[in-house]
């Protein structure tokens, strides 16, 4: 079927126009950089001159806290990308998917980096997203020949879908239109030397797909090409709302801030010089210079006229190593600037702003909705943060989905991969994390409940691990935690058990993980141990006569028959003169006590 030439790099659906400047503004905000401020550095007022706001642009810098918001979301749902399970599906979709093969993009990158590093990110940003499966053609004979033949993914931003219907009851394209950045190549060398624009319209017509290409004026550059499959081969994600939406123009208002404080500061750092001056003077100074000027007498040797034009110069030389005189009875010259109370008012200001970006991020998180009900969806938990990422990984979940389906028409399979990530995430900072397992691990020893402790041991280490190992570990962990005699491995806290006696080395061995009978082989060589200090350090040892009275005198207190036998009590025993016929003092010298 053939087609009019029309202009279709002038063709846009409406929802598009409808969002172009948004897009501008929320790509701008996350990316920063010079651009931005160029384009959302905004004068203080009419006062400030051309030649005052350039030089303010030059030293302002971005203030990235929404991109940076939006990167802890990505953050949160990607660390957990790791346990997403892929069942199903070719031989070389789960190659691709590895990073096997060029990966899934020719580029090397796994399925997992394709959609956590690209897909979500623009996701997240512009609410909407596109891939499309290219596949390259079978230019061999055989099998063989074609053996490397297999599809592909790359990425279209919002800006490059330009228009697209939908059949509502199949959810699947009937046509688009995309728009290509392409590299034009220089003859002879062969290297990339420019780009061009591109468009390429999908269309579907009695069950067959069709595509054609276009040039950057917008006409048609090839004749119309069957697909080999039904399916117009482009995906689309979207999210009901970007996250963007309501922080951009806290980015915005940062940005102005920002430069102004620097601003402020950089001119406090230069301090108005100010000197009284006596008005009667300064004529009559201005008089002897003109009349001096008037006679000639301004180039004399003696320099009397240039002295009087120097006292009243405006345009005063003042530092460290230049001085000023001034009259005696006024007040010394001095250098004043701004107060900085306005400063600090600022810096306030930024704070709260800051502050407000995250609050606002997590209202939008927690009010995301799909614009699509479906039964998976129905099931996820519609209220609080968590619910919002659960969301967006069920529609990073659909997305994949549609890749494999897709992949698996190029490939002939009737067996399309199934598609399965993780329903549960969390938004939350590794030091909230740990902040909050403290907590509990605290409140788990006031409560006087086996069960219960141990449930709160696992809620503990839930939040502490749960978004860094996969499911089947943190199942292991469980099972260990119900099978423990006790909750706490703590050191200290088994220290002093022991030390009371409220539970034995064996235990306590075990729970510090300790393999068991390690805790009777360490009291056998700690029983061994305190022999040998004993009889090194006894009277045998020294003098050659019997053995030490009181080993626990002499650090040994395992051996020792009076447990509270010390060497204090022993060197208080060896002064006492009670008994003692002689009943002088052996103490050596004056002692501490000793009245000076």
């Amino acid at each position: 079927m053939s087609h009019p030439v029309i202009s279709f790099n002038q063709i846009t659906h409406p929802e598009y126009s409808l969002c172009e400047l948004d897009w501008e503004k929320w790509r701008l905000c996350y990316h920063g950089g010079r651009d931005f401020i160029e384009r959302y550095l905004n004068k203080y007022s009419s006062l400030e001159d051309t030649e005052d706001f350039a030089n303010r642009k030059k030293v302002s810098y971005c203030p990235r806290f929404s991109g940076a918001a939006l990167d802890d979301v990505k953050n949160a749902i990607y660390q957990r990308m790791s346990e997403i399970k892929r069942i199903g599906g070719t031989a070389s979709y789960h190659n691709a998917c590895l990073g096997y093969d060029n990966g899934v993009d020719l580029f090397g990158n796994s399925m997992n980096a394709f959609i956590g590093c690209k897909v979500l990110p623009e996701l997240l940003l512009m609410g909407k997203v596109g891939v499309y499966v290219d596949m390259p053609p079978m230019t061999g004979t055989s099998l063989i020949d074609n053996l490397h033949a297999r599809p592909y993914l790359y990425l279209f931003t919002a800006e490059d879908i330009r228009s697209w219907d939908y059949d509502y009851q199949t959810s699947e394209f009937t046509s688009v239109l995309l728009r290509s950045l392409e590299y034009t190549y220089d003859e002879q060398s062969g290297l990339p030397s420019g780009e061009c624009t591109t468009y390429r319209r999908f269309w579907k017509e009695n069950g067959v797909v069709y595509v054609e290409f276009y040039d950057d004026k917008g006409e048609r550059e090839s004749e119309q090409i069957q697909l080999d499959i039904n399916k117009i081969p482009f995906v689309c994600g979207s999210i009901s709302n970007s996250l963007m939406k309501d922080i951009a123009d806290y980015q915005i208002a940062l940005l102005n801030l920002a430069s102004s404080d620097l601003s402020f500061a950089l001119k406090v750092n230069f301090p108005f010089y100010v000197e009284q001056f006596d008005p009667r003077t300064e004529m009559m100074t201005s008089f002897l210079r003109q009349s001096s000027v008037g006679s000639h007498s301004d180039t004399t040797d003696d320099g009397t006229a240039a002295v009087a034009a120097k006292s009243v110069d405006k345009h005063i030389k003042v530092g460290a190593t230049t001085g000023r005189r001034y009259p005696a009875g006024l007040e010394q010259p001095n250098f004043i600037h701004p107060s900085t109370d306005p400063l600090k008012a600022s810096m306030e200001k930024q704070k709260q702003l800051k502050e407000e970006i995250r609050q606002l991020l997590n209202l939008s998180l927690s009010n995301l909705r799909p614009q699509r009900a479906s039964a998976e969806s129905k099931q996820q938990d519609d209220t609080g943060l968590e619910a919002g990422l659960s969301y967006i990984g069920l529609t990073l979940q659909i997305i994949e989905q549609q890749i494999g389906q897709i992949w698996s028409l190029y490939e002939n399979s009737k067996y399309p991969p199934t598609i399965k990530y993780p329903e549960k995430y969390q938004l939350r900072t590794e030091q909230e994390r740990r902040a909050e397992a403290a907590e509990l691990f605290n409140q788990m020893e006031k409560i006087p409940s086996h069960t219960a402790q141990k449930e709160i041991c696992k809620a503990a280490t839930t939040i502490l691990l749960d978004n860094k190992i996969n499911e089947e570990t943190m199942t292991i962990i469980y099972k260990e935690i119900d099978g423990s005699p006790n909750t706490s491995a703590d050191p200290e806290v088994l220290k002093t058990d022991v030390e009371l006696g409220l539970v034995s080395k064996e235990l306590a061995s075990e729970l510090r993980g300790y393999p068991k009978g390690e805790a009777e082989k360490a009291k056998d060589e700690h029983v061994e141990r305190a022999q040998a200090i004993a009889l090194a350090q006894s009277n045998a040892a020294v003098a050659g006569v019997g053995a030490a009275d009181n080993p626990g005198a002499r650090g040994v207190s395992d051996l020792a028959v009076d447990k509270s036998a010390s060497s204090k009590a022993e060197k208080a025993a060896s002064r006492d003169t009670t008994m003692s016929v002689d009943q002088t003092s052996k103490v050596r010298g004056d002692g501490k006590n000793a009245a000076t």
